[in-house]
């Protein structure tokens, strides 16, 4: 059984990571941004902050409706259909394989080639 609490901690350090790493990958866009804000003449501290949060809550909004919307358009799948996950795929056919291509044998093949070869050499 594992330990819930152990589970929780190593989200909670999963996340704090992610958000972490996103939020340095968005600090130089944050940071255009403010250049923008000051360009359109916001010069109050405060505003210099919410114009491009404002900015980027919007593309995160528009990043999330439109998520939401593929997850509708997508089709279910049909109901008659049971989708079976376990399924193994049909094993593919072998080809026969000519002693000049190495790399299309088996490491079984390539073991006994070797054995082969040098216990010949040994002769």
């Amino acid at each position: 059984m594992r330990h819930a609490h152990l589970d929780l901690a190593m989200r909670g350090i999963r996340f704090g990571i992610l958000t972490f790493a996103v939020s340095l990958q968005m600090l130089p866009f944050f940071f255009l941004l403010l250049v923008f804000a000051y360009y359109m003449g916001a010069t109050g501290a405060g505003m210099l902050v919410t114009v491009p949060l404002f900015l980027m809550s919007s593309f995160v909004a528009a990043c999330w409706l439109t998520a939401r919307q593929m997850r509708r358009r997508t089709p279910a799948a049909p109901a008659d259909q049971p989708i079976d996950r376990h399924a193994t795929p049909a094993p593919k056919p072998r080809r026969p394989v000519d002693e000049g291509a190495m790399l299309l044998k088996t490491r079984e093949e390539r073991y006994r080639d070797m054995l082969r070869i040098f216990t010949n050499s040994r002769r």
